[in-house]
């Protein structure tokens, strides 16, 4: 009888780039934002392995130090905005937007 060995590489992906603040994911999208109201905190740790667990701020696409605001005329309960190079982007609240779908 001949054994045959199988390599393999486990692979971990998320299925959306997103940030956890206060208690909540919000996933990113290409909405671009033209205004920002104040800073509301600042992503403390980028999380590349899904088998480990976050806490505090924390993202798998943004590196420490990444800038959050909140969003004139918006609930933080509802979006947020991050800072990325070229301005900045909308994040939807993971949980409102399941339930509004």
């Amino acid at each position: 009888m001949q054994l045959f060995a199988i390599d393999y590489v486990l692979s971990h992906s998320w299925a959306y780039e997103f940030v956890h603040w206060n208690d909540a994911f919000y996933r990113l999208t290409d909405n671009k934002v033209t205004q920002i109201d104040r800073e509301i905190g600042r992503v403390e740790s980028l999380i590349t392995d899904e088998s480990i667990i976050g806490h505090g701020i924390y993202s798998n696409r943004f590196a420490e130090e990444t800038k959050l605001y909140s969003i004139p005329g918006m609930s933080t309960d509802d979006a947020i905005a991050v800072e990325v190079n070229d301005g900045y982007y909308q994040m939807f609240n993971t949980v409102k937007e399941r339930a509004e779908m």
